[in-house]
C-alpha cells in the first residue's frame, strides 16, 4: 500500500489525518467518488454507507459506536484515524489482501503470522519425536493441517490481533519453530507458548522469540504472562525461570497435568 483513498461526507474532519499521514511518506487521496480507487495500492476509508457498500474491502471512519449499525457488511472501523500511526493502516490493507503481518524483528528473528506455505516445514520439523513430547501433534494429514492455518488466520488473528506465530530466523529465510500469546477459557491473561526445532535448539533461538512475545503482551496491555509446562520438560523451565517467571500452581488442562508459571508485567 502507498496511498489512502479517502471518500468522506465531511472534508473539515479528516484535514488533521491527512496532515498526520503525509508525515509518514503515505499519500493520502481525497476524492468525491471511488471512480479512480485501485484496490491493489490503496485503502479505502470511508464514512459513507452506500460506497462502503459498492467497496466491502474498506475501513469504515465512524465517530461513535452507533455509527456501526450503518455498516453491517463492514468488518473494520476506526475513530479519530489521526492518531493512529501508518503501520495500522497497512495493516488493514494487508487484511484485505489477505497478507500475513510482521509481528516483529530481533536480532536474528523475524516472527509473523503462519500461512499455509509454513506447514510443510513444519511437518519436517515434527518429524523429530522430540517434538511432539510436550506439544500437541499437527494434523496426521498436511492438507487438514492447511485448512486449520486458514481458518486460524480468519478466526484468530483477524479477531484478535495475535496468535502463534512462525519463527524466522531472519539472516537464511529459514522457518525455526512457533511461539505467541493466546487466551485460553478459564484462565486469566495472556498464555505464552512456543517450540523451536531441534536443529535449531541450544542457540538461544528459544529465549529471543518468547522474550519478544512478553513485549508484544506489553503493548497489548495484558497484566500478566503464563506458561503451561509439563513437570519434565526442564529445557522450557530452565527458559521461563531466565526470563523471570515464577511457579504459581499444578493446572489440569484436558486432564493433563501442567505446571502453570507466571510472570507480572504491570504492577
Amino acid at each position: 500500500m502507498n496511498r489512502i483513498f479517502i471518500v468522506s461526507s465531511n472534508r473539515k474532519k479528516d484535514i488533521k489525518f491527512i496532515a498526520s499521514m503525509s508525515k509518514s511518506g503515505i499519500e493520502v487521496l481525497y476524492a468525491k467518488d471511488v471512480s479512480d480507487y485501485d484496490p491493489d495500492i490503496d485503502l479505502l476509508m470511508t464514512d459513507i454507507p452506500k460506497v462502503a457498500d459498492s467497496i466491502n474491502k474498506s475501513l469504515i471512519m465512524i465517530d461513535k459506536e452507533s455509527d456501526l449499525d450503518n455498516f453491517p457488511n463492514s468488518v473494520y472501523f476506526v475513530m479519530n484515524p489521526e492518531e493512529n500511526e501508518a503501520d495500522y493502516f497497512l495493516k488493514i490493507w494487508q487484511r484485505f489482501h489477505d497478507i500475513p503481518w510482521t509481528i516483529a524483528r530481533t536480532e536474528r528473528l523475524t516472527i509473523r503470522e503462519t500461512v499455509e506455505e509454513d506447514v510443510d516445514a513444519f511437518y519436517e520439523m515434527y518429524k523429530d519425536p522430540d517434538m511432539t513430547k510436550y506439544t500437541e501433534k499437527l494434523y496426521e494429514d498436511i492438507e487438514d493441517e492447511k485448512k486449520y492455518v486458514k481458518e486460524y488466520r480468519d478466526k484468530v488473528y483477524a479477531v484478535q490481533g495475535f496468535g502463534i506465530w512462525t519463527v524466522i530466523r531472519t539472516d537464511d529465510g529459514a522457518i525455526i519453530g512457533r511461539a505467541g500469546l493466546i487466551t485460553r477459557a478459564g484462565f486469566e491473561d495472556a498464555e505464552v507458548g512456543f517450540a523451536i526445532g531441534a536443529a535449531f535448539q541450544r542457540k538461544g533461538y528459544a529465549y529471543e522469540a518468547v522474550s519478544e512475545c512478553m513485549e508484544i503482551a506489553k503493548k497489548l496491555e495484558f497484566e500478566a504472562v503464563y506458561a503451561l509446562t509439563m513437570a519434565e520438560n526442564k529445557p522450557s523451565t530452565e527458559l521461563l525461570k531466565k526470563l523471570g517467571f515464577s511457579f504459581a500452581k499444578v493446572a489440569t488442562v484436558d486432564k493433563t497435568v501442567y505446571e502453570k508459571w507466571e510472570k507480572v508485567l504491570r504492577q
